[in-house]
This record gives structure tokens, sequence and C-alpha cells, in this order.
């Protein structure tokens, strides 16, 4: 039984977007999925591939008896996907040397990105007072704070705040310029329940993966466009 693994953990749409590949025919007004398209089928076929073919992740049942964020943890993984709020604590717990860095571009360079944002409501009764935690959140004080907590924000990128980046943080830095958004929709309860079909069926090897985008390209077009009317 294999007990040492390559690689681990990973989402779905940093293979697709690095094969050139899309979820949506337009990420700020979609209209229709486009994950049929040949590009995010190369993609989908990567990511199970990863399991299947090439062996270097582990497969479902694995993950049933140890989580892949722990197969890493115990040094049986040697890389595992995760986003900048784990450096402080893998800073303090993993007892061997690591680092952090950018998915490899493949057609495209691509990293699933996640915001860490501060928004103020449109109609508070307190519009300066919120305005103003706004400005201080992405100025320089805050911006320290989240540097020295081991975060790395794109405000940081662009400013000098007295602090260098750390090992860890660079590679999130690097990762973030290439970063892209999943898009929401207005209904996130049925586009989680379609994609984790279609995805689950990859992970599980019970689809191949043109079946997968074609169910999952089909019925997240029935959505939008239910969502559009």
């Amino acid at each position: 039984m294999t007990d040492q693994w390559g690689f681990t953990s990973g989402n779905v749409w940093t293979h697709v977007w690095r094969a050139g590949g899309s979820i949506w025919d337009d990420d700020s007004a979609p209209r229709r999925s486009v994950l049929d398209s040949q590009q995010a089928i190369d993609g989908l076929r990567f990511f199970q591939d990863l399991i299947y073919r090439y062996r270097v992740r582990p497969a479902p049942p694995v993950w049933n008896i140890t989580s892949e964020r722990s197969l890493f943890l115990n040094g049986n993984a040697a890389t595992y996907t995760e986003g900048a709020w784990t450096i402080r604590e893998f800073s303090k717990v993993l007892p061997f040397k690591w680092g952090v860095t950018a998915f490899p571009r493949w057609r495209k360079q691509v990293n699933l990105a996640y915001v860490s944002g501060i928004a103020a409501y449109a109609h508070t009764k307190h519009p300066r007072e919120a305005w103003e935690l706004v400005k201080f959140y992405a100025g320089p004080q805050a911006q320290r704070i989240q540097i020295e907590g081991q975060l790395a924000t794109i405000p940081i990128m662009d400013m000098d705040i007295g602090l260098k980046p750390t090992p860890y943080t660079l590679g999130i830095f690097e990762a973030a310029r290439a970063g892209r958004l999943e898009p929401p929709v207005l209904d996130m309860n049925e586009y989680r329940r379609i994609v984790g079909t279609g995805v689950g069926a990859l992970l599980n090897n019970t689809q191949g993966p043109v079946d997968a985008a074609t169910y999952m390209a089909e019925n997240l077009t029935r959505l939008i466009q239910r969502l559009n009317r």
C-alpha cells in the first residue's frame, strides 16, 4: 500500500484555468457554462489523472483513514495546497523545512484566489465611520498587522510598510499576482451541489472528464439561465 505521495489537495478550478478553460463564458456576466470546452476538459482530466493515472495523489478511500492535510503534516506528502491562513500555524508545527510557491504554469499561469477584504453596508447609519474603517483596513498600519500575522494581502504588494515579506508570504504574493476568483452566483447552494456532484464523480472515478464536464456544463447553464430571468 502506498504511504508516500507527491501531491495532495488542490481545487479543481486551478487545473481548469491553467489548462485555458473557464467555468463561465463571462465571469462578470455569465450566460452559460463552458466547462464542456476542450480546454476545461483537459483540466478536469489532469485533475483526475493525478489520482488514477499518475498515482501521485491519494484516492478518496485514503481520505477516510487520514486527511490529505495530515499526510503533509506527517511528512507523507511532498506538497499540499492551502491558503495564507495556514502559514502561521505551519511555521510553528512543521518539523521539516518547507516553503510556499505558486502552481506551475501550464497553458496559463493561474492560482485560485480568495477574498480577504472588508465592505461597508450601503445603507449604514454611520457611513463616515464605516468608510474610515475601510480605509484603515487597506492602509499601511492594518496591512502591517496582517503581514506580521503571516497573512498576505493584495495591498501589501504595492505598499511600503517597512516590512519585508518572509519566505513564506513571498510565495503567497507570487501566487496572488496570478490569482483568479471563483465567480459567485446568486444561488450558491445549487451551484455547489452541481459542482460537487461532477467533481465527486471525478474523484471517485465513476465518470470520466467528458461526462463530468457535460453534466456540470448543462446543469450550470440551466442554473444561470434561471437566475438571469
